[in-house]
């Protein structure tokens, strides 16, 4: 995996955070809230982020505020990759978080 491809797919992550807050609104529309989230009920969900810093802590909000949204939402979480210490493509391409997310995606 590339880093493009990896990029692709930590943005893909980090647009279903972004998306299943905004888009259940967007998509209810007229509709109730119960109703737009029938609609994204039972889709599977990958995480993956990348950040420069490495503490034990860099991960902790977001990775709480994911769970979350998986549990809301009742969609099954297939994965998650956490980058920490990846500020930089060459400190990507080094580390072994490339080759968890492609193995995610490969059992998909």
């Amino acid at each position: 995996m590339n880093r493009r491809e990896f990029i692709q797919l930590a943005g893909t992550g980090a647009l279903t955070v972004l998306l299943s807050g905004c888009g259940l609104g967007a998509l209810a529309g007229e509709k109730d809230s119960k109703e737009a989230k029938e609609l994204l009920h039972g889709k599977k969900s990958i995480m993956m982020a990348t950040a420069y810093n490495s503490a034990d802590w860099t991960m902790e909000a977001l990775e709480n505020h994911y769970e979350t949204l998986v549990r809301y939402m009742e969609w099954e979480d297939v994965g998650q990759v956490w980058a920490t210490g990846c500020g930089a493509r060459s400190l990507v391409e080094k580390s072994s978080f490339a080759d968890m997310a492609y193995k995610i995606g490969a059992n998909l």
